[in-house]
């Protein structure tokens, strides 16, 4: 692999990716995107967490599909299926998916809101969604596309849901604004599933990323991003297999192929490295090592 290829590791038996490193910070925690957020600054940098902060609850306004205050957001694009003047955050961050999909051979997909949410309440209950419900949702997965003339438009049955990688395109976001503001010491933790680094504002040392539940396993990091999705936190085994929140697009299944993905990247010059992570860590859950060879391996 190239330099600039992704370094992944799966099959890690892990329940949270936590990240903590030495050193006093000023930090802020807070929901957004329904999970819980920090932000960590190691040099002071108040004026960094708050515009950030700012910047992170704007944008899971506009890409959470629960969310019904945004007009120009994607719970109103879902409900009135065409947006003329979207949230340039929307617009930016469904271009993105769009492409990912393809990247993926489908394996990431922005179409599963309804099957999703479906799967996820059954799942809840100890149940699994009858074959027939799976079919029809798939099939109109299949048959809805996305429009980007005149503004955004969803063309068939489907509705839109950018939990896969909203987070990580907020993080981008994250990164831009502590990058115009000089801040370069930071943390940026969404969750269990995405995380931001910057330097630790200490000379020599580094963030520590570990396993919950697994504490042999550490990872030494700085500048750099992680991206993890797996099967544990939303899960529930029911008849003797693991059924999580994360759909196979292919054939609809809730099984995936593995427990978890972790993917870490270095930090690059591309806008949307974060928003990619996590598109290609929930790809990678329903593919062979074969096909995230070639995934992450053709990374550029």
């Amino acid at each position: 692999m190239r330099k600039t290829t992704l370094e992944f590791a799966v099959l890690l038996p892990l329940l949270l990716l936590s990240g903590c490193s030495q050193g006093k910070a000023l930090s802020e925690s807070f929901f957004a995107f329904d999970t819980a957020f920090e932000i960590r600054v190691y040099d002071g940098n108040k004026q960094a967490i708050e515009q950030v902060k700012d910047l992170l609850l704007d944008i899971s306004g506009d890409l959470n599909a629960h969310a019904m205050e945004a007009e120009d957001g994607l719970f109103a694009l879902n409900r009135d299926r065409h947006l003329d003047a979207p949230s340039p955050y929307l617009l930016e961050c469904l271009r993105l998916a769009v492409g990912y999909k393809q990247a993926t051979s489908n394996y990431y997909s922005p179409l599963l809101f309804d099957l999703s949410t479906l799967s996820k309440q059954a799942i809840a209950n100890g149940q699994l969604l009858d074959e027939a419900i799976v079919e029809e949702e798939l099939a109109k997965s299949n048959s809805t596309t996305v429009s980007f003339e005149d503004g955004i438009s969803i063309e068939g049955e489907a509705s839109l849901d950018l939990g896969g990688i909203a987070k990580g395109y907020a993080l981008d976001k994250a990164k831009a604004v502590f990058d115009t503001l000089g801040c370069s010491a930071y943390m940026v933790y969404a969750g269990s599933s995405s995380l931001l680094f910057g330097d630790t504002g200490e000379a020599g040392k580094s963030f520590t990323l570990s396993l919950r539940d697994y504490p042999d396993y550490k990872l030494q990091t700085k500048r750099s991003s992680a991206s993890v999705s797996s099967v544990f936190e939303q899960g529930k085994i029911i008849d003797g297999k693991m059924h999580s929140h994360i759909i196979d697009p292919h054939d609809g299944s809730d099984v995936s192929d593995h427990s978890l993905v972790l993917v870490v990247s270095p930090e690059s010059d591309e806008p949307d490295l974060n928003a990619r992570l996590d598109a290609y860590s929930t790809a990678a859950m329903n593919m062979d090592e074969r096909q995230m060879e070639e995934l992450l391996g053709g990374y550029s």
